[in-house]
């Protein structure tokens, strides 16, 4: 039974030393550091309720630009659409 402990402590003791003697650098580049954010932009403003109308109003832009997005994106597979069936009948004409 002191055998078995013993052979445990040393491979608990070996593993041990073995994670105390490694080593990793990290290249500066790896490391993600958030961007400052520029503040010029954000309209000065002197009260909390002067504060809570300009986030609605950005937070209405936010919405606005979020719909002509999906405009877009419903624009765009739509003609990818009518480009794949254009290609099908230029490949017909072809053949």
């Amino acid at each position: 039974m002191k055998r078995v402990i013993l052979v445990a402590v040393l491979l608990v003791m070996t593993a041990l030393i073995g994670c105390a003697q490694v080593s990793v650098d990290v290249p500066e580049g790896l490391i993600s550091q958030r961007p400052r954010v520029d503040s010029s932009k954000v309209p000065p403003t002197t009260t909390h309720s002067e504060c809570r109308q300009q986030l609605e109003i950005a937070y209405g832009e936010i919405r606005r630009l979020e719909r002509k997005v999906d405009g877009l994106e419903k624009d765009k597979k739509e003609l990818k659409d009518e480009n794949k069936k254009l290609e099908k009948q230029l490949k017909k004409y072809h053949d």
